[in-house]
């Protein structure tokens, strides 16, 4: 079969798919790595200090009795900008291997963190790019929700037209939020690949990824590059929620088991974080490295697809493989100037 031709989104999720199946322990590896060194670096600051309880009203004055906590939740969250960075560097190492084994070319571990390294910088900033637009559509679904209860409880139920034209444009204006940001992410989506397959700067990558996935022209619906990368970006996650479920059952079952059988006092924070949240952070970054990979093929493959659509990039990957080395010269002995005896 050949795999460099334009593909379809299931096509690019079947062959995400057979690639990470193909290379389970590099591409695992990978991506499990990050999420190991952010579980023992929580595990060492837990240990250091451990998390306060959370004091009753009325027994501490003022926010003093909070110190404890918001000096905790300010650990976590420097462990959390860690764990972002590492997270970072294993998506670009990722991109990478993935990469080359796609075109046919061999790559180790080693070889992915070291070719990586220097594209963190570029990496880091438009993924920041892509983080803005991602929040720009949590916030659009936020403001129409909250217009829409705003609507139900003032504007219907209290029959105020004002608050019902409030409403209706507090949903407009998280429409608006919504299109835009989703319009944001599927034109810089592919930013990754530029960043590290191409080794593009900031802005490069940026304009890259937009004029791939630009169009032009009368197309089908189903074969427009908009509409296929939004398949793609729904079923990965689809695949991923029903992972984590089935994942996290048993978890369920042991918590439900330890709290009837007062296996942990849920009421001591430092107990509760011990035997219950570390043992879930542990699944959690063990399931999250399962997918991750799969994520990633199928961003990168997509990117193929788009050079093969735009560039005939298929084409000259197929002469690649078709060309047959050329035998070696041998030089033919050339016969002595000089007569012989007799």
């Amino acid at each position: 079969m050949d795999h460099h031709r334009p593909l379809s989104a299931v096509d690019v999720l079947d062959r995400a798919a057979a690639l990470y199946r193909a290379n389970f322990a590099l591409l695992f590896v990978l991506a499990f790595v990050s999420g190991a060194i952010y579980f023992v670096l929580q595990q060492l600051v837990w240990l250091a200090s451990p998390i306060p309880a959370i004091p009753m009203p009325g027994t501490e004055p003022g926010l003093a009795a909070f110190g404890g906590v918001l000096a905790s939740y300010a650990q976590s969250g420097s462990i959390g900008v860690v764990s972002w960075f590492l997270q970072l560097w294993s998506t670009a190492a990722l991109v990478y291997a993935v990469s080359r084994r796609h075109v046919g070319l061999p790559v180790t571990f080693g070889e992915a963190i070291r070719n990586t390294l220097g594209r963190l910088p570029y990496l880091f900033v438009t993924q920041l790019v892509l983080t803005f637009f991602m929040m720009l559509t949590f916030v659009g679904l936020y403001a129409i929700a909250f217009a829409v209860g705003f609507s139900v409880v003032f504007g219907l139920g209290d029959g105020n037209a004002w608050a019902a034209l409030g409403s209706a444009m507090g949903a407009a204006f998280g429409l608006a939020l919504l299109l835009g940001g989703l319009v944001g992410i599927l034109r810089f989506w592919v930013h990754s690949a530029a960043v590290i397959v191409e080794g593009l700067g900031i802005g490069d990558a940026l304009a890259r990824s937009r004029d791939l996935m630009r169009q032009v022209g009368k197309i089908p619906f189903g074969q427009r590059n908009d509409v296929r990368l939004t398949v793609v970006l729904t079923v990965v996650p689809l695949i991923g929620l029903a992972a984590a479920s089935l994942v996290f059952l048993p978890m369920a079952a042991s918590a439900i088991a330890a709290y009837v059988l007062h296996w942990v006092d849920f009421s001591n924070p430092e107990q509760l974080m011990q035997r219950v949240m570390a043992p879930v952070i542990a699944v959690q970054i063990a399931a999250g490295a399962l997918l991750h990979p799969f994520s990633v093929a199928a961003t990168v493959l997509f990117y193929y697809d788009l050079r093969y659509r735009t560039e005939g990039l298929d084409l000259e990957m197929r002469a690649l493989r078709l060309r047959k080395p050329r035998a070696p010269r041998v030089a033919r002995p050339v016969a002595s100037a000089v007569p012989g005896p007799g």
